[in-house]
């Protein structure tokens, strides 16, 4: 219905972007501060995390069944834990920058600047990463078109609409899960033709391949953080063992008989 609802609506969407965008809707509509969510088994059996005594699940719709039904996931903020165990989402560092910017070309291609900072990178990786893989959706777009506002528009004018929103959406999604705002580079005008997607069948082609190409760019910036972290504990611990190795030698040294 508005500029306003799409983003804060992208705002939700980027910490949930391991979910599908009709799931999506549903945890933003109900909990739009969830950050972290999952069934009740997951948080026990993988994350050693309980469900809080009352807290009030989100449904989704389960139709992988002869009929829909309900199930619940909660949020982080909904669980606790007795082992102490914290419950920490990955999240950059300025000196993570230069090899996720590297790694995210090598994946999606060359954005064609160099010394990007991460916003400019990010940018340039969507606007790839669209233009590979907007087809599908645009194809199932065109059939669905005559029940919206794009119905007035060309095949090559909702393709253009299309793609450029796309473009602003799927960055904008990825900037707020990195910690950068959005508007260091959109204005706001960028994102006025979503409200020619005022139907359910348009938005819902619009929505799943914000959501699909989203995945796809987080993920692997989040296997990169996830190297890059790793990396550093296997220093820490060459490191340590280092340390402890001269202390042994130190040890049996002859100053100290």
């Amino acid at each position: 219905q508005s500029v306003g609802n799409w983003t804060r609506f992208l705002d939700s969407a980027a910490w949930l972007y391991k979910y599908p965008f009709h799931e999506q809707v549903l945890i933003h509509a109900q909990r739009p501060d969830a950050t972290a969510c999952a069934p009740i088994e997951l948080w026990n059996d993988t994350f050693k995390r309980w469900v809080n005594k009352g807290a009030k699940g989100i449904a989704l719709i389960d139709d992988n069944g002869q009929k829909p039904m309900l199930r619940y996931v909660f949020d982080v903020s909904d669980t606790n834990t007795r082992y102490n165990i914290p419950f920490r989402l990955w999240q950059t560092k300025p000196e993570y920058e230069a090899q996720i910017i590297e790694e995210l070309q090598n994946h999606f291609g060359d954005t064609g600047v160099e010394d990007a900072d991460l916003a400019t990178a990010v940018l340039g990786i969507s606007i790839n990463a669209v233009s590979d893989n907007y087809r599908d959706y645009y194809e199932e777009l065109l059939k669905v078109a005559d029940n919206s506002a794009l119905t007035e528009m060309s095949d090559d004018e909702i393709s253009s609409t299309f793609m450029l929103q796309l473009m602003t959406s799927v960055s904008h999604t990825v900037l707020v899960r990195l910690g950068i705002d959005p508007a260091a580079i959109f204005h706001g005008n960028e994102y006025d033709s979503v409200t020619l997607f005022d139907s359910p069948d348009a938005i819902a082609q619009l929505g799943a391949a914000t959501s699909d190409i989203s995945e796809m760019v987080l993920r692997q910036i989040e296997r990169s953080v996830r190297s890059i972290e790793r990396q550093e504990r296997d220093t820490l611990a060459k490191s340590s063992q280092v340390l402890q190795n001269e202390d042994r030698k130190s040890e049996r040294s002859a100053e100290h008989g």
